[in-house]
């Protein structure tokens, strides 16, 4: 454990903090030799499972635990995660306390016999019953093993006060001390659930048990286990079980054990019972004394779902804010895209594949004298801004073939070369880059092949024409560069039709 310090009104109260997987945090409070009743040895705050709540807790409970009159000690079982908002019932922290009293010494302000208190406190380890009972007689015996020798001053105490005013000394001296109960019971992780509840109805804020003078302390604890086992597995606000005669906490149950010399009338709706009449039976005894009954299944799931809810709100990240409506919608119809299958179009036509640089697959295929273009879905979706352009692109392309088209005037029939009615040789003059133009295939001297497809068969793009200029064609008519052209050139996917 590596010792620290942590400032407190002027006094430097030693911490240290625990190896990794520690189960228990020793606290010990009570009379600081030229300060005042404080903490004398605790570990750093927050700490693993351990936080700020459950050591505001247990200080409270520490700095008012008082043995009884004619009693050495004072034993309380404590509540850590009374008010912790993310407490789930079964992994909540828990402490065991015991208050002394150090015959023989005085305090800072002369007081006879001051007060001394160690606590052992677990986070979200597994608190059944045996494990409670286990732990706390084992506490006392390393405490308390000779009660009379106890009494007559805690030689360890005494040791404490001389060593005050030297730090080099009081650290290990105090480091010492705690390790001396790292063989207490080393419960495992919580696998304890939900069990009891009292939903529906309002449990007693006061329980009193009356147990014979004279009573031993396994038997106190024997039974302040058998009821911490099931209030453990409660959504019970329970505060502490305990046999000293401090004042109750308020805005929780308390579970007071009360010697029968000490016993008398209590308030109303207060229930009191002998320690041996409290039931052995679990269910029986958080109905007579808390009126809890065994969760259902469906109450076990909500409060799991409530609790993972509530991790997952703390821990994820804040969302980010909606987009509008209309980029929704636009997205979604982006990923609605409809896609045209090749292998159903016919087979004459010229199919083209180009990727990308967004990724995309675009291809081109033609049937009837149809363009239709193909968009696969990419790897990585394309942005809005780049779907809009490549749309605009396609609308530009389809709108300069139609103007084309429509340009274009049928020459009237003339002999040709090949005879009446024979198709008339077209003259094929450079086009500019990116062009394509529909006209038959042409043999020798420019001729029409007799194998020549029909006049609207089409012919590739003829990249290697020279940049510039207009392709005249018979008839002295010439097509023009337009911005079809170039779109024609970027995406490959649309050609010009040029009829007979």
């Amino acid at each position: 454990m590596q010792a620290e310090s942590a400032r407190v009104e002027g006094y430097a109260v030693p911490t240290y903090e625990a190896p990794p997987g520690a189960a228990w945090y020793h606290f010990l409070h009570g009379n600081v030799p030229g300060h005042q009743i404080d903490f004398m040895y605790r570990p750093e705050v927050p700490q693993g499972a351990l936080t700020r709540q459950h050591f505001s807790h247990l200080a409270r409970l520490m700095k008012y635990i008082e043995p009884r009159a004619g009693s050495v000690y004072a034993f309380a079982i404590a509540n850590l995660s009374r008010d912790d908002t993310q407490y789930e019932p079964g992994r909540g922290g828990v402490a065991f306390i015991f208050g002394l009293r150090i015959q023989g010494a005085k305090d800072h302000a002369g007081r006879q016999d001051p007060p001394f208190s160690h606590a052992a406190a677990a986070v979200e380890r597994n608190m059944d019953e045996g494990t409670l009972l286990r732990t706390a007689l084992m506490f006392y015996d390393k405490l308390l093993s000779d009660e009379a020798s106890q009494a007559q001053g805690m030689g360890w105490y005494h040791t404490y006060v001389r060593s005050a005013q030297n730090p080099d000394a009081l650290v290990p001296l105090l480091r010492s001390y705690v390790e001396d109960f790292d063989d207490l019971p080393v419960p495992r992780p919580s696998r304890l659930s939900f069990r009891w509840t009292v939903e529906g109805t309002t449990p007693p804020k006061r329980v009193v048990i009356v147990y014979p003078d004279g009573a031993s302390f396994e038997e106190i604890a024997r039974c302040a286990a058998r009821i911490a086992g099931v209030l453990v597995e409660s959504d019970v606000r329970w505060t502490s079980i305990s046999n000293g005669r401090e004042a109750d906490v308020p805005g929780g149950v308390s579970i007071r054990f009360v010697p029968a010399r000490e016993a008398g009338p209590e308030e109303e709706g207060v229930p009191v019972l002998g320690i041996e009449e409290v039931p052995e039976d679990a269910r029986v005894l958080a109905e007579s004394l808390f009126g809890a009954k065994e969760v259902r299944v469906s109450q076990v799931m909500q409060a799991h779902a409530s609790w993972r809810q509530f991790q997952a709100n703390k821990e994820a990240p804040e969302a980010p804010p909606a987009k509008p409506r209309w980029m929704q919608e636009m997205a979604a119809a982006r990923q609605d895209e409809i896609e045209v299958d090749l292998g159903e179009l016919p087979e004459r036509g010229a199919a083209e594949e180009k990727k990308t640089d967004e990724g995309t697959n675009a291809r081109a295929s033609v049937a009837g004298g149809i363009a239709v273009t193909r968009v696969g879905a990419s790897k990585k979706r394309q942005g809005l801004s780049v779907g809009l352009l490549l749309g605009l692109g396609v609308i530009l392309a389809v709108g300069g073939a139609v103007a084309a088209v429509a340009l274009h005037e049928p020459e009237s029939s003339a002999p040709s070369a090949g005879g009446e009615g024979a198709s008339a040789p077209l003259e094929v003059m450079p086009m500019p880059m990116g062009h394509s133009v529909d006209a038959p295939s042409l043999g020798p001297a420019g001729t029409a092949s007799p194998d020549a497809p029909p006049s609207s068969s089409i012919v590739p793009a003829v990249n290697e024409a020279p940049r510039g200029g207009a392709a005249p064609v018979r008839g002295g008519r010439s097509w023009k560069s337009t911005k079809s052209g170039k779109q024609t050139n970027k995406d490959r996917s649309s050609v010009i039709v040029v009829p007979d």
